[in-house]
This record gives C-alpha cells, structure tokens and sequence, in this order.
C-alpha cells in the first residue's frame, strides 16, 4: 500500500482508505427503538 508519503504499510490506519469512505452503517438493538433515534437524529441533523 503507497501512502504517498514514501511508506509503505501492510495495513490501513483505523480510518480506512480514504476513497472509501462514503457511506457509514448503524446496527440498532430493537426495531421501533432505532426507528424513533433515526427520526430523531435526522430532524436533529438539519
């Protein structure tokens, strides 16, 4: 892996690659309970 700094690593930093990080994941416990902290943080969020 070329980091473009001259170092060349066998592993990613914790962050990931860069161009990959897009998009994000959320796993909830229970169903309506991770629906109601959706909604909440999207109205939230604006």
């Amino acid at each position: 892996l070329n980091l473009g700094v001259g170092a060349y690593r066998e592993y990613l930093p914790i962050e990931g690659l860069a161009a990959f990080n897009k998009v994000a994941t959320v796993q909830g416990l229970s169903g309506t309970g991770s629906l109601r902290q959706a909604l909440y943080d999207s109205i939230s969020s604006k």
